[in-house]
């Protein structure tokens, strides 16, 4: 199948090493898609395995093309890449063991028709393998989307689709400086031009877990990623707030759901009543809104390491945030079971 004219979709989908089973999935979601117009650039950074992608000619399909890197530029590289030989006018991105529902597309495409103030849309997801979970809804909020990147990125890159004037006329390429979390600081840089985000409530992609991800490889590239996002978050306490690598520390501690390195509870604390404090003064993020994702942090520190310490400074700063926090955290366990009773405990496709 072929389209005459430019596509108004590119989908920039980059493989390493990537098992021809999981590939032909992915590219197989692409070509269920219900709306048409799109092409894939899929760029291959010098696989030293799963380097023949002859399998794909049983498509027949134009709109799949192929490039190879002669050297391994890493998957940063690989996205700008994608983007500068991209020809629609939206860029869509899906790793390549990932699956795009039918519908994506027509969903995406439409709302950015009839949202021309929009430049980036995403979209929920469902993970499925070795963990099986149900993403939690953000509501289609940009303020509220921009605030919860403080602390975390709750946006899956798979479903993300920008104007590609976002790039090519606002400049805002993918740092590649960041070997991980290029997605996060791109959306930070992003929010940071004023430039909104929106997430639309349905399902459109399948996020795949399994082994021989990069994340699961080791500690030290977990560790990594870790390190990148933290630089991010960072940056955003330094310039809006003045706050030191001390305070950035808290953050990551908080964040992570993790203490270490010296890091205490009461210091994550005094952490979040001077950040709380401050952006009252300076109106940065809307004050309910930064209640909100500090709540639902807490909620996650307090189930993860098992803090009581925390729960009465938390009903004290955050008060009803906390309380409906609590609230979503509960309705998000109900849907994962119902969603593991439907798709099985290794979360697979139905």
């Amino acid at each position: 199948m072929s389209n005459t004219g430019e596509p108004l979709v590119s989908v920039v989908m980059a493989t390493y090493n990537t098992g021809y089973p999981m590939i032909r999935e992915a590219v197989g979601s692409l070509i269920n898609q219900t709306y048409t117009n799109w092409e894939l650039i899929l760029i291959d950074d010098c696989s030293t395995e799963f380097n023949d992608f002859s399998f794909l000619d049983e498509y027949k399909d134009s709109r799949i093309k192929i490039f190879h890197n002669e050297e391994n530029m890493g998957c940063t590289r690989c996205f700008n890449k994608g983007v500068r030989l991209a020809q629609g006018e939206y860029i869509a991105r899906l790793d390549a063991d990932d699956i795009a529902l039918p519908h994506r597309f027509a969903k995406q495409v439409q709302f950015m028709q009839t949202h021309p103030e929009t430049k980036v849309v995403s979209g929920r997801f469902k993970y499925f393998g070795i963990k099986a979970d149900v993403s939690l809804c953000i509501p289609n909020n940009p303020e509220f989307i921009r605030t919860t990147l403080l602390l975390t990125n709750s946006l899956a890159h798979s479903t993300l689709m920008f104007r590609r004037t976002l790039f090519t006329e606002d400049g805002l390429y993918y740092d590649e400086s960041f070997r991980y979390a290029q997605d996060y600081d791109l959306l930070v840089r992003i929010c940071g031009r004023g430039i909104k985000i929106t997430q639309l409530p349905e399902c459109l992609v399948y996020i795949r877990t399994h082994g021989s991800q990069i994340s699961a490889v080791n500690t030290k590239t977990r560790t990594q990623q870790r390190g990148f996002m933290s630089e991010v978050s960072g940056r955003q306490l330094m310039n809006v707030y003045g706050q030191t690598q001390d305070d950035v520390a808290c953050r990551d501690a908080l964040a992570n759901c993790v203490l270490n390195d010296g890091i205490t509870t009461a210091m994550i604390n005094e952490w979040t009543r001077r950040t709380l404090q401050e952006n009252k003064k300076n109106n940065h993020f809307d004050q309910h809104y930064l209640k909100l994702v500090f709540a639902e942090r807490y909620a996650s520190f307090m189930r993860l390491t098992g803090e009581k310490g925390c729960l009465g400074f938390a009903l004290r700063n955050m008060g009803p945030e906390l309380v409906q926090s609590f609230f979503i955290f509960c309705h998000r366990r109900a849907l994962k079971h119902i969603y593991r009773m439907k798709y099985g405990s290794t979360g697979t496709k139905g």
